[in-house]
C-alpha cells in the first residue's frame, strides 16, 4: 500500500513575534529596579568623587616638590663642576633642569653653601603650594 505524503499544516493563526495586551506574569524592568541602579549609582559616586578629589590636591603639592628636587639635583652637577661657582636659572637649564610649565622656581641664594631653592605650583585653586629646598638638600613643604 502506497503512503500519501504529508500534507502541508494550515496554520489559521499567523507566527507573532511579539503579542501585545496583557503583560502580568513577564519579566521586564519595573521602575524600583530602575531606582535600585540610580541610587546604586548615586553612591558609587559618592564615594568616587571625594576621592578624585584628595588626588588632585596630592598632585598639586607634589609638583613643586619634585621640580624644587630636580633643580638642586642640577645645582649639585654645577657645583661638582664649579665648587666656588654660584647657580641662577640659566645655568640649572645648562645642567638639565627642565622647568615645569605649572611650576616656577626661583633661586634665593646660589652659592654651594647657601643655596636655597623656592617652587611654587601656580595653576589650580590657592592657596598656591610651594617647596623649598635648603643647603643640605632637605625639601620643606609649604602653603603660599
Amino acid at each position: 500500500m502506497k503512503e500519501n505524503p504529508p500534507q502541508p499544516v494550515n496554520n489559521p493563526k499567523p507566527l507573532v513575534l511579539r503579542e501585545t495586551g496583557d503583560l502580568r506574569g513577564k519579566r521586564r524592568f519595573s521602575l524600583i529596579s530602575a531606582f535600585l541602579v540610580i541610587a546604586i549609582l548615586a553612591l558609587l559616586a559618592a564615594i568616587a568623587i571625594p576621592n578624585f578629589i584628595s588626588y588632585r590636591q596630592r598632585g598639586y603639592c607634589s609638583e613643586p616638590s619634585a621640580s624644587a628636587h630636580d633643580a638642586y639635583t642640577a645645582a649639585q652637577g654645577y657645583f661638582a663642576d664649579w665648587p666656588e661657582g654660584a647657580v641662577n636659572l640659566v645655568i640649572l637649564a645648562r645642567y638639565g633642569f627642565v622647568q615645569s610649565s605649572n611650576v616656577t622656581v626661583a633661586v634665593r641664594s646660589g652659592t654651594k653653601e647657601t643655596l636655597t631653592l623656592t617652587a611654587r605650583y601656580m595653576r589650580g585653586p590657592p592657596p598656591f603650594r610651594t617647596s623649598t629646598v635648603d643647603p643640605a638638600g632637605r625639601i620643606i613643604r609649604g602653603r603660599r
